[in-house]
């Protein structure tokens, strides 16, 4: 709560209310892990901000995600790296190349721990924020050590930098600290 405090006046009314929990229960079941409880916490105090009416909160330049767009930004991005085709499945062009472990990438596996590359958006990435110029910062909710970290996904390079922040509450209180202090 601390973070929507320290907002300015034009800043503060660009946020949105708590978010629709079963919107919440949804994005939970669409990538198949429960959600971390900061992140949770978050979307009960606010549901992003409104899209295209905001200036940036978190660094550098992104903007959260309403709820509804976090779905989108999921669904389109694992279409993108094929992990939810849109390809007609009676597409018979297709059949030889389904489940054929000859076209896997073996680094771009799900199963990898959180925190560490990946050349593919996968499942376990749960979008937070946009940047309006194709990238967006993820939860990676992945299993290991960095469980509930947050990092940059690129566009055009995919997941290649080390995780920016440990958790959502990291992330938030950095902001809330900037906010108050004055500092980046």
């Amino acid at each position: 709560a601390r973070w929507l405090g320290t907002h300015a006046p034009a800043t503060a009314a660009q946020v949105r209310g708590p978010a629709e929990t079963a919107m919440v229960d949804s994005i939970e079941h669409d990538v198949g892990a429960p959600l971390p409880a900061d992140l949770r916490a978050w979307w009960a105090l606010a549901d992003g901000f409104i899209p295209y009416r905001t200036m940036s909160l978190i660094p550098s330049i992104h903007k959260p995600l309403p709820t509804a767009l976090v779905r989108k930004e999921l669904r389109s991005w694992l279409d993108i790296a094929g992990t939810e085709s849109s390809v007609d499945a009676d597409d018979a062009t297709m059949d030889e190349y389904d489940d054929d472990d000859e076209f896997r990438d073996p680094d771009d596996e799900v199963d990898a721990e959180a925190g560490s590359f990946s050349h593919r958006y996968q499942r376990l990435f749960v979008p937070i924020s946009e940047d309006g110029c194709g990238q967006v910062l993820f939860v990676d909710l992945r299993p290991g050590p960095w469980h509930g970290s947050i990092s940059e996904w690129d566009h055009e390079q995919g997941f290649l930098d080390v995780p920016s922040w440990r958790s959502i509450t990291a992330m938030l209180t950095d902001i809330a600290d900037a906010l108050e202090s004055g500092g980046p």
